[in-house]
């Protein structure tokens, strides 16, 4: 009778041991099923992040193109304003050599003038 008692007495040991076992495995379970729920939480909120990042670098490509096409705007305009400034500088040369040839004749008629008033004067003494 002993070794039946021993052994329902084992046999409740192992129940028990077996029992003990599967709450740890259902702690265990829980646990990882709280940590999954976690993951799954911050997976969810990484694919938001992800969309608006992926968002803000579609507008960020769409400035930079809008960017690219002022700049070209900008440099087009820029070798316009450079031409005209070279024919401006063009027009000026011209006009300072014009200008200075201007100046010599002026110069040369001053002296004639000069020379005709010596000559009137010259004349209309004698006279």
């Amino acid at each position: 009778m002993r070794e039946t008692e021993g052994a329902g007495s084992r046999q409740k040991d192992v129940i028990r041991h077996c029992l003990d076992e599967a709450a740890e495995a259902a702690g265990r379970r829980t646990d990882l099923m709280a940590k999954l729920a976690e993951r799954v939480v911050d997976a969810e909120s990484n694919r938001a992040k992800l969309r608006l990042a992926e968002e803000e670098l579609r507008q960020s490509k769409v400035r930079n193109e809008e960017i690219v096409r002022e700049m070209a705007r900008g440099e087009t305009e820029l070798r316009a304003a450079r031409a005209m400034q070279e024919q401006l500088r063009g027009c000026l040369e011209e006009t300072c050599v014009e200008r200075d040839e201007l100046a010599r004749e002026c110069r040369a008629l001053q002296v004639s003038n000069a020379d005709l008033n010596r000559r009137l004067d010259i004349a209309s003494d004698r006279a």
